[in-house]
């Protein structure tokens, strides 16, 4: 591999991303080439991060719902200020969309019906 392509490539992607790949020396095509395989890691494991977050957010709710009694858990549990501010930015978000604000399990019945 030509060092000029390289070093356009480091340019795009910057020195500190690519310096990763290098940490044991190796030349410019086989750190390129550790950055490509390291993509094609990740896409496989895309679907299985996916499927475990939206499990994990589920079970978070349903969690906070039986606990606090309501699907509206975000309304009334004594939640941080932080935690707070991101509520009402959520639903502000959703407002300025037209929407209504509704609890999450019910968004995911209506997508699933």
């Amino acid at each position: 591999m030509k060092t000029t392509f390289y070093k356009g490539i480091e340019d795009i992607f910057s020195s500190n991303r690519l310096s990763v790949y290098r940490q044991d020396g190796c030349d410019d095509t086989t750190a390129l080439s550790r950055y490509l395989y390291n993509i094609e890691i990740c896409k496989t494991l895309y679907p299985i991060l996916h499927i475990f977050e939206i499990t994990l957010r589920n079970s978070i709710d349903k969690a906070l719902t039986s606990f606090s009694k309501t699907e509206t858990w975000y309304d009334t549990l004594n939640l941080n200020t932080d935690s707070k501010l991101k509520v009402s930015t959520a639903k502000s978000k959703i407002k300025n969309k037209n929407k209504e604000v509704t609890p999450w399990i019910n968004l995911v019945k209506e997508n699933w019906n």
